[in-house]
């Protein structure tokens, strides 16, 4: 029991060591000694860390494409375009309900999503316009935001991945350990720098997916809360007494109209 113990200090201590003498290490290999292990020497090696590196790297890139997205999509100019927020401004304020409906049909945006189908069923009353109103809202609304929540979830499961690289890359530094002995500095020092490399890859994929994550959380806040208000002007005005069975005209029957 005794020699078990002494020989699992031992190890302790030599990766320990190793992990000290890493500086060393690399000024060795500058001088002719032993070659500091690199990024690219663990990414193109067929190995359990090289899979787990290009995972990473495939995560990152669909990262970096749904930050892209988002910046297109997630803004006030995009959502609710200022030169459709002015006509359709015009047309419910001349109580011109048939203009406003056809330009949310020819102006595909946000706004016009979630007032649309309100204007349809203006005739109605106030509770049938609210209930279209807030039942679009949350549709659309929920369907840009769930864009965003990839992003926490890359932002989680990155560090995951990356751990897995580093118990793969412990477990062969101390299969090295076992076989070789503390004489075979190389092996060891050589699997650890892949330990460090695929943390240290998996932080740099999660760091910036939780810190956009959080910032078009509070920008999307932001920004449907003032569409929500802009729809709300919209409509608040609207003499719904004075429109019972009143009917906007579709397509064709717009035209004839």
């Amino acid at each position: 029991m005794s020699t078990k113990m002494n020989k699992l200090m031992a190890a302790a201590v030599a990766v320990l060591g190793v992990i000290g003498t890493t500086p060393l290490l690399a000024q060795e290999a500058a001088d002719g000694g032993q070659k500091e292990v690199k990024f690219t020497d663990v990414f193109f090696h067929l190995s359990a860390e090289a899979i787990v590196l290009w995972i990473l790297l495939i995560g990152s890139v669909v990262m970096i494409s749904f930050i892209i997205e988002l910046f297109i999509r997630i803004r006030a100019k995009a959502l609710m375009p200022p030169a459709v927020v002015a006509l359709l401004q015009d047309a419910m304020n001349t109580y011109n309900y048939q203009v406003a409906f056809d330009t949310c049909k020819a102006n595909q945006c946000f706004l016009t999503q979630c007032l649309g189908p309100a204007i349809k069923v203006i005739g109605l009353g106030k509770h049938a316009v609210e209930e279209a109103l807030n039942e679009n809202f949350a549709k659309y609304s929920v369907q840009l935001k769930s864009r965003n929540n990839y992003l926490s979830v890359i932002g989680v499961v990155a560090p995951m991945i990356g751990l897995t690289g580093t118990v793969l890359g412990m477990m062969k530094a101390f299969a090295t350990l076992g076989q070789s002995g503390v004489a075979n500095m190389t092996g060891l020092s050589s699997a650890i720098s892949e330990v460090l490399i695929a943390t240290a890859s998996g932080l740099t994929v999660a760091i910036p997916a939780f810190i956009f994550f959080y910032y078009f959380k509070n920008v999307a806040t932001s920004v449907f809360t003032d569409a929500h208000t802009q729809l709300k002007t919209l409509l608040r005005n609207v003499p719904y007494d004075q429109l019972a069975g009143f009917q906007v005209a579709d397509g064709e029957q717009a035209a004839q109209q």
